[in-house]
């Protein structure tokens, strides 16, 4: 069985800094290995990846003591969050939960199925484990230390936050706001000033029950309020999205730098 990354920096008082990423090529994990990032978070929700990528990917993330976080679609997850425990990552985000029941589903379905479990996850032989064939009390135990993070991204899960956080084995949060202002019919409100203030009040209460924050940011100079607040956790974009505005920026200027020598010449002529 291998050590959890990801629970020994939640036990801890140290930084987590990961980016998301929705390919399945190991490379881009060795590349964030050689930065200050210490978690990588693969976006299975939002790529094309199958049970065999997220054994080569957790295998990329321990060979650079990197902490391995998954976020899985809601459709389906108990199969497709065992398989990724199974593959070795050490911490799930769930999307979607509207409830405490909700929540409580989450956690279940990662516990060990042992009376105080009370879990969903039965026996298995897979890679997490080698090479036990599971079932033994050192496994119940390792299911124990999975971190499990919620999503708050709907209304009703602000409306039962207070519900959610009591959970016993919640462990962090992440704000959501597309998908909550999509679920108030709202869209044009993200990234607005009321935006800012639910997310803050999902913070504070978060902290106010020792579940940490997790907070998406695109530059460092975004993490200093959060800072401020007692936030130490932290997601630096994502890959997809840091090579688009690359991409735009530098194309555009590129672009821009054309089109003002075509004036000059026009001019000198």
């Amino acid at each position: 069985m291998r050590h959890n990354r990801v629970r020994e920096i939640f036990n801890s008082d140290e930084l987590l800094l990961d980016t998301r990423m929705h390919s399945p090529w190991g490379n881009e994990i060795d590349m964030i290995g050689c930065t200050a990032l210490n978690t990588v978070q693969v976006v299975a929700e939002y790529g094309a990846l199958e049970t065999l990528d997220f054994e080569n990917l957790c295998r990329a993330a321990e060979a650079n003591n990197l902490g391995k976080i998954i976020k899985i679609d809601s459709a389906g997850q108990e199969l497709r969050v065992q398989r990724a425990i199974g593959a070795g990552f050490e911490a799930v985000v769930f999307v979607d939960v509207h409830d405490r029941a909700e929540a409580e589903e989450c956690v279940r379905i990662i516990r060990a199925s042992t009376p105080g479990d009370d879990g969903l996850n039965p026996v298995r032989l897979v890679r997490a484990f080698y090479p036990g064939y599971g079932g033994t009390q050192a496994y119940i135990e390792q299911l124990r230390e999975i971190v499990v993070i919620l999503m708050i991204e709907k209304a009703e899960a602000v409306e039962n936050l207070n519900s959610i956080l009591d959970i016993e084995g919640i462990d962090g949060i992440i704000w959501g706001p597309g998908d909550y202002w999509q679920s108030m019919g709202q869209p044009e409100k993200r990234g607005t000033d009321e935006d800012r203030a639910i997310q803050t009040h999902v913070h504070r209460a978060a902290l106010d029950r020792g579940v940490e924050p997790i907070v998406e940011i695109n530059s460092f100079e975004e993490a200093a309020p959060w800072l401020d607040m007692g936030i130490r956790m932290f997601s630096l974009g994502t890959t997809v999205s840091i090579l688009h505005k690359y991409w735009r920026q530098h194309g555009d200027g590129v672009r821009e730098l054309h089109a003002q020598r075509k004036q000059t010449a026009a001019a000198a002529d």
